[in-house]
């Protein structure tokens, strides 16, 4: 890296940032805007909606007596029971109530109470998918090789030399379900170590029954099997078995998938819906979630379910940017645009490197983009298709943050989800379609984002400070043992042997070790020879000398 190169990068990195500041300070705004919006909801409700169900928070400190007064006044003389009445624990005073009144007739009612925060209907959200039945069998978001410019995709072949998954990451599907039974994706399931199958016990006290695999919030079971494809088709992106000789690959080789389902066989599902399947997530102590869904209008109950995520662990929201093909920063797509930091939204380009005619951006709102046309992935029944959408996009993301945090997480199990986000944010490959309409200006890339986290926590000492018998992973061509990145780090990713015995009066260092003003062995000795005299001796390659 050059001076000018150095200096270059410092300015994009600092117009990033403040590129995201400005994105935040619109999208707190256009919150405000649509927070007021909420108390409008009695007068003028103009989307999707299923009738008679509201969301309504309730102020802390409310009493149950007082709560079950509030309710009363819209659910008339019938009594409260769980047939009408369901509290989400991820928001605390978070209820949805079914009523037989008129929706804005009910919210009005409920607006007037002086223990209600807020209360809303209970949007329609629907799956972000372009259908599209062209044969086309090649996985082009990993590794584009079909055309004249195979570089728009996320350099996954590349991202694997460093790392493939963690086997025990999980990683919520929050969709339309996942066929558990494809040979692709049985190996990566999530199996609940807290629950006995089919006893009919809550073994592990979560609420739910024989959770194997997640749970089905859409017909209220414990089988989150896919009747659709789109969530199959998601979670083969994200982690389809690598390496098995068979299909397609994942983002990931290995991982655990939590079939988490809200959106039913038609593909679209409810606010409600949503919060339940975040919440599950949040009781299991999910990291990541892949949602590609969106639609209605701003819900504050949706917005806290996803905070309380974030705040409670450290989950990283990844979302679709939407396929209207608008400037969400004037026409929001939630959740993907809430003014949240745990939340990734993703547009979706073409494997020509144009942003997809049907993807939504946003300079503010959208933070980068990642391959959605034509992705080929899993499908129920044992089958592959083609599929089209931000939704397939998504997975691309979320499966890059699943590696990103695997791999920290080896060396510091706390790691944040803000230093996972941002490792993937300042590594994008730039791309000209995606400057202008998006945060970061470029589209996810899995090599870069992993080449740039340390696998030893002192990274520029040339010591195996972890054990891991590697040594400072920080170069990005760090198989030539040069030192390509002037960090002054040499010989990343580099095996070492154990150190020798020193050797009589000259040695300068134990092997591995860089002495102050002496030379480096690179630590491919045949035979382990003398690392510590004063010139390497019986190496097989070059000494780098301070």
């Amino acid at each position: 890296m050059t001076f000018v190169q150095f200096i270059d990068k410092k300015i994009t990195d600092g117009v990033r940032r403040v590129m995201r500041t400005f994105r935040y300070t619109l999208i707190y705004l256009a919150v405000c805007l649509a927070s007021f919006t909420l108390y409008s909801y009695a007068q003028d409700i103009s989307t999707d909606f299923v009738p008679g169900e509201i969301i309504v928070k309730f102020k802390p400190g409310t009493g149950k007596n007082q709560k079950n007064d509030a309710i009363k006044d819209i659910i008339g003389g019938n009594a409260i029971s769980a047939d009408n009445v369901k509290e989400f624990k991820i928001v605390p005073g978070l209820h949805k109530i079914s009523t037989n009144l008129d929706t804005q007739q009910a919210i009005s009612i409920l607006e007037k109470n002086p223990n209600v925060e807020y209360a809303e209907p209970d949007f329609i959200l629907t799956a972000d998918i372009i259908p599209d039945d062209t044969d086309f069998n090649q996985l082009w978001g990993l590794n584009d090789v079909g055309d004249s410019s195979p570089d728009n995709d996320i350099n996954g072949p590349e991202a694997w030399d460093i790392f493939t998954g963690s086997p025990d990451l999980v990683i919520a599907i929050i969709d339309t379900g996942i066929d558990d039974n494809h040979p692709d994706l049985n190996g990566n399931m999530w199996i609940n170590p807290g629950e006995i199958p089919a006893d009919g016990i809550d073994n592990d006290g979560n609420g739910f029954v024989d959770d194997i695999h997640g749970w089905d919030f859409c017909n209220n079971d414990n089988d989150p099997f896919d009747d659709n494809s789109h969530g199959t088709h998601v979670a083969g992106t994200v982690c389809a078995e690598g390496n098995n000789d068979q299909g397609v690959v994942g983002v990931n080789w290995q991982c655990k998938l939590m079939a988490i389902k809200f959106l039913c066989s038609n593909g679209s599902g409810t606010t409600s819906g949503a919060i339940s399947a975040i919440q599950y997530a949040d009781i299991m102590g999910v990291k990541i979630s892949n949602n590609s869904w969106g639609g209605g209008g701003f819900s504050q109950a949706l917005f806290d379910a996803i905070q309380n995520a974030g705040l409670n662990n450290g989950h990283i929201f990844v979302a679709a940017a939407g396929n209207s093909n608008q400037n969400t920063d004037i026409i929001p797509h939630f959740p993907s645009s809430y003014n949240l930091d745990n939340i990734i939204s993703v547009a979706a380009i073409t494997d020509s490197g144009a942003k997809a005619s049907f993807s939504s951006f946003g300079a503010n709102t959208v933070d980068l983009g990642a391959p959605g046309n034509l992705i080929l992935s899993t499908a129920p029944g044992n089958n592959y298709s083609l599929k089209s959408g931000t939704s397939m996009a998504t997975p691309h993301v979320a499966g890059v943050v699943a590696l990103v945090y695997g791999l920290l997480s080896q060396i510091d199990p706390n790691v944040s989800y803000q230093t996972v986000i941002q490792t993937i944010y300042d590594n994008v490959k730039p791309l000209s379609s995606m400057n202008g309409i998006t945060v970061t200006g470029g589209i996810v890339d899995a090599f870069s984002s992993l080449a740039s986290t340390p696998t030893d926590p002192q990274c520029s000492d040339g010591m195996d400070n972890d054990g891991d018998l590697l040594i400072d992973l920080e170069d990005p061509d760090c198989v030539d043992s040069n030192d390509n990145d002037e960090s002054p780090d040499i010989c990343c990713l580099v095996a070492q042997p154990p150190p020798p015995p020193p050797v009589g009066g000259a040695c300068l260092g134990s092997c591995g070790t860089r002495a102050p003003g002496g030379c480096w062995c690179d630590n491919l000795c045949q035979g382990f020879g003398d690392c510590c005299a004063d010139v390497c001796t019986d190496c097989s390659s070059l000494t780098f000398c301070n």
